[in-house]
């Protein structure tokens, strides 16, 4: 039943580039991408599935602060916590990926 859940997901995800997004940075080899989407390694699709989720989670966040902004909303003491956090893991992640590089 899990392998109809994610071979599901591909189907409905197929035009919009799941499988692009796994494999064009290197997340991912083409074989274990085909593997997550037809279902067969559920552990590394479920891992796969909520790294996308957060992703766009975060991306829309960032999006509704923006909106925000612009037309002069309060943003709520929650939405602005999530969006600190979001913040805050994202300039730890750059600091990172720049030591990386420099190495």
């Amino acid at each position: 039943m899990l392998m109809y859940v994610c071979a599901g997901i591909r189907y409905l995800s197929e035009d919009a580039g799941l499988r692009h997004l796994l494999l064009e940075p290197g997340v991912y080899a083409a074989g274990t991408v085909n593997n997550i989407l037809a279902g067969k390694d559920f552990d590394r699709a479920m891992t796969t599935f909520k790294m996308i989720d957060e992703a766009l989670n975060s991306r829309l966040l960032i999006k509704v602060e923006v909106w925000c902004i612009g037309n002069d909303k309060d943003l709520g003491d929650d939405l602005d916590r999530a969006l600190r956090n979001i913040k805050y893991i994202k300039s730890m992640t750059d600091t990172e990926n720049e030591t990386c590089r420099n190495i």
